[in-house]
């Protein structure tokens, strides 16, 4: 079932420690230039004293990762990276991992997922317009330096994050044995874009149309038409009624504030 967070379950240096060998396993997988994409607690067995990574369902090659269907949502919400939650596909890559195997430190530490919400939509829509808590707010103890470790590998930009598993598996490694982890200041500011800050209400119609997008352009290729037709293809034309709410709720991010 995966591993459990909880106080009596898993110390926050046990905790530190599968996710250390988490990475490790994954950032294998990097080297071979293979994403995992569904990184989470459930896809972590504890096999005696050992973390292996299971479910490489969704799995592709680094230089395929965004290959799916373009806007097509992969991935579980609370522990997806901004680049998946927000179906940019063409930008997971390696420190898409990273994201979530932060992600999965951060619920093994404060015994909850970074963000909840009352849907999946909703949780989308807080782990692109938010930056969660840290860990400590719900149990105390944790080692402000671990905390900067989960905050690195969750910043939502992706150049500000560990480079891939092996990356992340060192700096844990470092913490464990005492050391200072070698953290740094993010390339750039690690929020969301200002107009999703401003504008937070349109981080809704934004993501449900990149998922409708997805939805619509999947069932396109099911039904491509007949060669040598010239009717209308009635899938093909919701695809680019999608594509136009989602340029006009990017039109409308961009606008100048009312205030």
């Amino acid at each position: 079932e995966g591993v459990q967070a909880g106080e009596t379950e898993l110390s926050f240096r046990q905790a530190a420690d599968v996710v250390r060998q988490a990475a490790e396993g994954v950032g294998g997988a990097h080297a071979l230039g293979i994403v995992h994409r569904d990184l989470k607690p459930a896809n972590i067995v504890l096999s005696g004293n050992r973390a292996v990574v299971m479910d490489f369902g969704l799995a592709r090659s680094a230089e395929g990762a965004g290959t799916t269907m373009s806007g097509t949502i992969l991935g579980t919400p609370a522990y997806m990276s901004p680049e998946q939650a927000s179906g940019r596909l063409r930008q997971i890559d390696a420190r898409s991992d990273v994201y979530s195997l932060g992600a999965t430190l951060y619920h093994l530490l404060a015994g909850r997922p970074p963000f909840v919400g009352d849907s999946p939509l909703h949780v989308i829509q807080l782990s692109l317009a938010e930056t969660p808590p840290a860990p400590s707010t719900f149990r105390s103890g944790i080692d402000p330096d671990l905390e900067g470790i989960v905050a690195r590998a969750m910043a939502k930009d992706p150049a500000a994050r560990y480079a891939g598993g092996s990356e992340l598996a060192r700096d844990l490694a470092r913490w464990l044995a005492g050391g200072k982890p070698r953290l740094r200041r993010p390339t750039r500011p690690s929020r969301p874009p200002l107009p999703l800050r401003k504008r937070p209400g349109l981080v809704a119609p934004a993501v449900a149309a990149v998922a409708l997008i997805g939805t619509l352009a999947a069932f396109a290729l099911r039904t491509e038409p007949a060669p040598g037709s010239d009717g209308p293809d009635p899938a093909r034309e919701r695809v680019g009624a999608a594509r136009e709410v989602l340029a006009e709720a990017e039109l409308l991010a961009r606008a100048p504030d009312p205030d």
